[in-house]
C-alpha cells in the first residue's frame, strides 16, 4: 500500500528543490578580478576564508572547496623554474654577428647559378648548432643553383672553387678569403683535357734549409736541399735523392716544378716551389691516396656531384686560364611558403611566393630561465605575434617542474591580511571579515538581499591586497558564485 505521506513529502521536497534553483540567477564575475590574484606563475597569491561561527560552515567550506580544486586545476603550469628556448631564423648566415648576410634571392624563370657576394654556409664542425667563420666550422657552399616550377622551386647548394691551370692550390671563393673544402686545402696535381679530368690532392709541405741537416723523407727516400740559387736565369733548386742529384729548374712560368726524372720516383705527385732565397727550398707532395677526381656530373668530396660549366657547356674542358668548379649537394624542393631545413646543415630554406625570393636562414637560439622578461630589438622578435610569419618563432619549456597551486582554506581569525589576497566565503552574517568591509564602507554590496554576487575590493585590508567576497542571501547562491568564479578562471 502507497503512503500518501511519504508521496507528500517527496513532492514537498521536490517543490523545495526547484524553488532553490530558481533563486539562484546567473553570477556576473567582474571584469577587474583577474585569476593572478588567486596564484600566478604555479604559485597560490591568496586564502580562502570561511566564518568561523558561521551557521552554514560545512556549506561555505564546500564552495570554498571548489574554487580551490578549479585553482589547482586551471592555474597549474609546467617547468616552472627550468628554462625556455626560444628559437628563430636568423640573417646572420655566418655567425659574424653581421645581420645583413646575402640570403634573398629572386626566383628565376630558368635554371641559374647564385655566388653569394656577401655571405657563405658553413659545416658545423665544433656541434654547437651555429655556423661560426671563427671556430672550426669550415665552408661547405657560397652558392645555390635554382630553378623555378609551378608554386615551387628546385635548389641545389654549392661550393664554387677556380682550379688553376698549373700546379698550384685550388683557390675558393668567397668572403673570409678560405682556401680549404671540407676543412682541406687541396693542390692541384693534374688536368687532363683530353679526358675532361681534373685531379687535386691534399698536399705535404717542407721548408728546408742547405744539407742533410734539413732532411726529410718522401716514400722511404731521403730528401736533402743540395743548391738553391734563387737569383739565376733560370733559377734552380738541386736536391738530393738516395745520393742522387736531381735538379729542377724555373723559367718564371710556373710556381711549381719537377723534372721527368724524379717523377718516375714516385707514386704521389713531387713538385718544387720557385725559390726566392738561396738558404731555403719548399717541396710539395701530394700522396697518391690522397688525390681525387674531379669529373662533370659524378660525386666527389662527399659532395653529390661535380659541376664544371666549361665540360657541361660544349663536352671540352679548354680553358687556359683558371677552371671553374662546382660542387653540388642534392637536388630538393621546396614549395610556396613552406620552411625546410637544409639537408646535413643547420640552415633552412623557403620559398616566399608572395615576392617570389628564395631565402636562406639559419636558426639562432636564446635560452632563459622560466619567468624571465625577453626583449628583441630586431624582427621577427620584436614584432612576431603581429606577423604572418609566427612558425619562424618557436618556445620550448625544458626542465623545471609542475606546479599545482592549492589555496589554504582558513576562518577569518588565522587569515594573513597583510600578505595574501583574500577569498572571502560568505556575506556579512556569515563572515566577520565581510561585516568588516560593509562596516567600513568598502564593500557596496547589498548581501541581505543579493542572488549570489563577486566583489572585488582593492587595498582591503592591507595596501596593495584584495578581498574577493563570493557571497549570496543563503548558502545556494554563495555556492553559485563559488561556482561562476571558479568557470572564469
Amino acid at each position: 500500500m502507497v503512503s500518501l505521506k511519504k508521496i507528500g513529502v517527496i513532492a514537498t521536497g521536490a517543490l523545495f528543490v526547484g524553488a532553490t534553483v530558481g533563486m539562484a540567477g546567473a553570477v556576473t564575475v567582474p571584469s577587474d578580478f583577474k585569476a593572478s590574484m588567486l596564484a600566478d606563475n604555479g604559485v597560490a597569491k591568496a586564502q580562502l576564508v570561511v566564518g568561523k561561527d558561521a551557521p552554514g560552515k560545512d556549506a561555505d567550506t564546500e564552495s570554498a572547496e571548489i574554487i580551490q580544486d578549479a585553482v589547482k586545476t586551471k592555474l597549474a603550469v609546467s617547468g616552472v623554474g627550468g628554462d625556455i628556448t626560444i628559437k628563430w631564423q636568423s640573417k646572420d648566415l655566418d655567425g659574424d654577428g653581421d645581420q645583413d648576410d646575402d640570403a634573398d634571392i629572386n626566383v628565376p624563370s630558368n635554371k641559374m647559378h647564385y655566388d653569394f657576394k656577401n655571405t657563405s654556409l658553413f659545416y658545423d664542425a665544433d656541434g654547437d648548432g651555429r655556423p661560426d667563420v671563427d671556430s672550426d666550422d669550415y665552408l661547405l657552399y657560397n652558392g645555390v643553383e635554382l630553378k623555378a616550377g609551378i608554386g615551387s622551386v628546385k635548389y641545389s647548394a654549392y661550393l664554387n672553387f677556380t682550379v688553376p691551370e698549373e700546379w698550384s692550390y685550388v683557390k675558393v671563393s668567397g668572403p673570409h678569403g678560405t682556401e680549404k673544402i671540407r676543412d682541406n686545402k687541396y693542390f692541384v696535381t693534374k688536368i687532363d683535357k683530353t679526358n675532361d679530368l681534373i685531379k687535386i690532392g691534399i698536399p705535404q709541405i717542407w721548408t728546408k734549409g742547405i744539407g742533410t741537416d734539413y732532411s726529410w723523407e718522401v716514400e722511404g727516400r731521403e730528401i736533402f736541399v743540395d743548391v738553391v740559387n734563387s737569383t739565376a736565369t733560370p733559377k734552380y733548386v738541386d736536391l738530393s735523392i738516395d745520393g742522387n742529384i736531381y735538379r729542377v729548374s724555373f723559367d718564371g712560368t710556373k710556381t711549381y716544378n719537377t723534372s721527368d726524372d724524379i717523377d718516375d720516383l714516385f707514386a704521389g705527385t713531387f713538385v718544387v716551389k720557385e725559390p726566392t732565397s738561396d738558404t731555403r727550398a719548399t717541396i710539395v707532395y701530394v700522396p697518391e691516396d690522397s688525390q681525387v677526381d674531379l669529373i662533370n656530373d659524378e660525386e666527389a668530396l662527399g659532395y653529390e656531384r661535380v659541376h664544371i660549366p666549361d665540360v657541361a657547356a660544349d663536352d671540352s674542358l679548354d680553358s687556359d686560364t683558371n677552371i671553374e668548379v662546382h660542387l653540388h649537394s642534392g637536388t630538393s624542393t621546396v614549395g610556396e611558403d613552406e620552411i625546410q631545413v637544409l639537408e646535413g646543415t643547420p640552415y633552412e630554406v623557403e620559398y616566399d611566393a608572395d615576392n617570389d625570393v628564395f631565402r636562406i636562414r639559419v636558426s639562432a637560439e636564446a635560452t632563459v630561465a622560466s619567468g624571465s622578461k625577453v626583449k628583441s630589438k630586431r624582427k621577427p622578435g620584436k614584432y612576431f605575434l603581429d606577423s604572418d610569419k609566427t612558425s619562424y618563432v618557436t618556445f620550448t619549456i625544458t626542465g623545471g617542474e609542475e606546479k599545482a597551486p592549492e589555496l589554504e582554506i582558513v576562518n577569518e581569525d588565522e587569515a594573513d591580511k597583510d600578505n595574501m589576497n583574500l577569498v572571502l566565503i560568505g556575506g556579512p552574517v556569515a563572515n566577520k571579515l565581510v561585516e568588516d568591509l560593509v562596516t567600513a564602507g568598502k564593500s557596496e554590496v547589498d548581501w541581505y538581499n543579493s542572488d549570489g554576487d563577486i566583489e572585488v575590493i582593492a587595498d582591503a585590508f592591507a595596501d596593495g591586497k584584495y578581498a574577493i567576497i563570493v557571497a549570496g542571501r543563503t548558502r545556494e547562491e554563495t555556492r553559485a558564485a563559488a561556482e561562476a568564479l571558479a568557470d572564469a578562471l
